[in-house]
C-alpha cells in the first residue's frame, strides 16, 4: 500500500468516525426523548379517562344511594299496584338519555315488581358472587359487571321508615356509556387504541370491538423496553402504552379496572425514519466531501515524501544526484 493511498484512507476513516460518533448518539437520544415523552403523554390521557370513569362511576352510585330511599319505594310493599312506580322508574331512564338499560324494583325473594321496560315485571334475577360493595350517604350499594346485560350492574337494598328491609332496586348501566369514554379518546387518531379492564386482566370494553372479553395478557405482550408491547388481535403490531387505574372519587374507591392506551410503534417512529434517511444522506454527502478532500490532503502530504523516497532509490543505486528541494504541508 502507497504512502499516498494510507493517507487518504486515514483521513475518510477519521472523518467518517467522527461522523458517526456526532450522528448516532444524537439520533438514539432523540429517539428515547420522543418515546419517553409519547409515553408520558399516554399515561397522563389514561389517567384522564380513568378520572372520567371513576366520575361517572361515582354519580351512579349516588343515583343508586338516593333513589333507593324515596319514599315512592314504598309502593313495592304494595307490589307497586297502581304502577306509579314503575312509571317513576321509567320517566329516570328516559331522563338519563340511555345511560340506564334497565332500572327495576325487585323483592325481598328478587322477583321484578316495578321496571322502567314492563317486560321485566315478575322475572326474576340472579345476583351472581364476585360483587363489590360501596358505602354512599350511608348506602350500601353493591357492584357487579355483568356479560349477560353487556353492562354494569347496581343493586342497593329498599327499606321502609322503620329499617326494614322490602326489597332491592336494580340499575343497569350499558357499557356503550364507558365504550364512548373510550372511542372519545381515540378518535382524533383512528389507529390508536384504548382498553378498559378489570381487575383480573378481562377486557371489558375497547374501541376495537373484537378486543372485548379477551384478557390483557392475550393482548399485550412486553418487548424488554418500557412501554413498548406487542399487541396482537387481528395481525402483530408493536405499540406504545400507556396505562392508568381508577382510583375511585370522593372518597369513594375505585373499582380496580385499568385503563391502557396504544398507539403504533410505526406511526410513532414515522419521523425519526425520515430523520435518520435525512441523517444518512448527509452523512453520505459529507462522506463525498470528505473523500475529496482527503485524496488533496493526502497528495499534499504524501507528495513530497515520495519524491524523498525516489531521491533514496536512485542514490542507492550509485546514482550521483543533488539532494532535491522538497516542499510540502506541514
Amino acid at each position: 500500500m502507497t504512502i499516498r493511498r494510507l493517507f487518504w484512507y486515514a483521513l475518510i476513516g477519521t472523518n467518517l468516525l467522527a461522523a458517526l460518533l456526532v450522528t448516532l448518539p444524537a439520533f438514539y437520544q432523540g429517539r428515547r426523548i420522543l418515546l419517553g415523552h409519547i409515553e408520558t403523554q399516554l399515561h397522563q390521557r389514561a389517567r384522564q379517562l380513568a378520572q372520567q370513569i371513576d366520575m361517572t362511576l361515582f354519580e351512579r352510585l349516588v343515583n343508586m344511594a338516593t333513589w333507593s330511599r324515596l319514599r315512592i319505594m314504598e309502593e313495592l310493599r304494595a307490589g307497586d299496584v297502581d304502577k306509579r312506580l314503575s312509571v317513576f322508574l321509567r320517566d329516570l331512564r328516559r331522563g338519563y338519555g340511555g345511560v340506564y338499560r334497565l332500572l327495576a324494583a325487585a323483592d325481598l325473594d328478587d322477583r321484578i315488581v316495578a321496571a322502567s321496560d314492563p317486560h321485566w315485571l315478575g322475572r326474576r334475577l340472579s345476583w351472581q358472587p364476585g360483587r363489590r360493595r360501596f358505602v354512599v350517604g350511608g348506602r350500601t350499594v353493591e357492584v357487579l359487571p355483568s356479560p349477560a346485560f353487556d353492562g354494569l350492574v347496581f343493586r342497593s337494598q329498599i327499606v321502609d321508615a322503620l329499617g326494614a328491609p322490602m326489597g332491592w332496586l336494580y340499575a343497569v348501566v350499558d357499557w356503550q356509556a364507558l365504550r364512548q369514554f373510550l372511542l372519545q379518546s381515540t378518535e382524533a387518531q383512528a389507529s390508536q387504541i384504548a382498553l378498559l379492564a378489570d381487575a383480573e386482566g378481562r377486557v371489558l370494553a375497547a374501541s376495537r370491538a373484537a378486543a372485548e372479553n379477551l384478557p390483557l395478557t392475550r393482548l399485550l405482550k412486553p418487548l424488554g423496553q418500557a412501554g413498548l408491547h406487542r399487541f396482537t388481535l387481528e395481525g402483530e403490531v408493536r405499540v406504545l402504552t400507556g396505562s392508568a387505574h381508577t382510583e375511585g372519587w370522593k372518597g369513594v374507591p375505585g373499582l380496580g379496572w385499568q385503563v391502557v392506551l396504544m398507539v403504533p410503534a410505526a406511526e410513532i417512529l414515522a419521523p425519526l425514519q425520515r430523520l435518520w434517511l435525512s441523517l444518512a444522506a448527509l452523512l453520505l454527502a459529507v462522506l463525498g466531501a470528505s473523500a475529496v478532500l482527503s485524496y488533496v490532503l493526502a497528495n499534499r502530504i504524501a507528495a513530497p515524501l515520495t519524491r524523498l523516497t525516489g531521491f533514496v532509490r536512485r542514490y542507492r543505486e550509485g546514482q550521483a544526484l543533488a539532494v532535491p528541494e522538497v516542499h510540502g504541508s506541514r
